[in-house]
């Protein structure tokens, strides 16, 4: 086995395109985060919204258009608590105290004094990638 630095990059980087080409998440480089669109479906059309947990974060992940995709944190401003999307109204909605929030993170109706976080986020291939701090 190879143990100098070259050799080490070098099966990691095979593991990676190993679990990428399984269609598994893959931590691509520090703070890059990849979600396969076979993993989540609902992201495949305008308009479709999906929670996943990546990198250690809740996130709230929303398909703009064809060619954008958002990436908002999906703990409330307010106190923490996990948002949850309704469809029929298109919010994201607290469950802990009433705070609602549109789809690019801006408040809709408090107590939450601030919008969501939101993450730099592209659609590269059949794929999602997020850059988490």
């Amino acid at each position: 086995m190879d143990t100098t630095r070259r050799g080490f990059l070098k099966l990691v980087a095979g593991v990676a395109a190993g679990l990428a080409l399984s269609g598994r998440r893959v931590v691509l480089a520090a703070g890059k985060v990849s979600l396969p669109l076979d993993k989540a479906s609902e992201l495949t059309a305008v308009g479709g919204v999906k929670a996943v947990r990546l990198g250690g974060r809740d996130l709230v992940l929303v398909r703009d258009s064809a060619t954008i995709v958002k990436a908002l944190d999906a703990r409330c401003t307010h106190q923490g608590c996990i948002v949850m999307y309704t469809k029929a109204t298109k919010l994201l909605d607290c469950p802990c105290h009433g705070s609602q929030f549109r789809l690019d993170g801006r408040p809709a109706k408090g107590p939450a004094p601030s919008p969501l976080t939101t993450y730099p986020a592209t659609l590269s291939g059949n794929a999602v990638v997020i850059d988490l701090p």
